[in-house]
């Protein structure tokens, strides 16, 4: 591997040396078999956690979804834990995590009554 030194000096006014810095350039070659396997492996659970385990890489719910459900819920009359028993079972799902973006925002617009979320007769799914 090539290794440059450098220094880079600062002087004041009169040419007193404030500060010296020195460091060393070298070339960096092709990484281990070990890091680039764990980097791969970091980078595919965090795309499976942005994908929620889908092709389209869409993404799961966000706070902000989870949040103004709820709000709206409670606005209805639905609150805390009956909130959250309420979205889990309209989504069919465990935990709201399982939730993609399109999916919760379809919910919304069902909870906020707006056309295109689903008919009123049930949930937009």
């Amino acid at each position: 591997m090539a290794k440059t030194a450098h220094c880079i000096e600062v002087r004041s006014g009169d040419g007193t040396l404030v500060l010296s810095l020195h460091f060393v350039e070298k070339e960096i070659g092709p990484t281990s078999r070990t890091e680039t396997t764990s980097y791969k492996k970091t980078e595919t659970k965090q795309e499976r956690r942005q994908s929620n385990g889908s092709s389209s890489g869409e993404g799961t719910i966000t706070d902000a979804q989870k949040r103004f459900m709820f709000r709206i819920l409670a606005d209805q009359g639905i609150e805390k834990e009956g909130a959250y028993q309420f979205l889990k079972e309209n989504f069919g799902v465990e935990i709201l995590k399982d939730v993609s973006k399109s999916e919760a925002s379809r919910m919304i617009e069902h909870l906020l009554g707006k056309n295109g979320g689903g008919n009123s007769d049930g949930p937009p799914f």
